[in-house]
């Protein structure tokens, strides 16, 4: 009889646990389209990269208003669509930043 207690005990909490873990999978997800939602359909123009510069991902906005397709911006460096005429200045930020970064 002990042991049908001790199973029944692990059983329920079994299923307690699936239930738990079934529910913060659900907030998870809801959690990632509301953040997906305010990213895709937001009027600003928004990147995300590594600090690097890597284009990890951009929204709509980014697209309509450059006219690029995601898969021609991502994984490749932000520095590579900023205007020529804006290298030197560019170049020297970075320059800079990297003498912090050392020091």
């Amino acid at each position: 009889i002990l042991l049908i207690i001790l199973i029944s005990v692990i059983i329920q909490h079994g299923l307690k646990s699936d239930k738990q873990r079934k529910k913060s999978l659900e907030k998870l997800r809801l959690s990632e389209e509301k953040f997906r939602n305010l990213f895709q359909d937001n009027n600003d123009i928004i990147l995300m990269s590594t600090l690097d510069g890597v284009i990890l991902d951009v929204n709509k906005k980014a697209l309509e208003t450059y006219g690029f397709k995601l898969e021609d911006v991502v994984g490749k460096k932000s520095v590579e669509f900023i205007p020529e005429k804006y290298q030197d200045a560019m170049n020297l930020l970075q320059e800079v930043y990297h003498q912090l970064d050392d020091a």
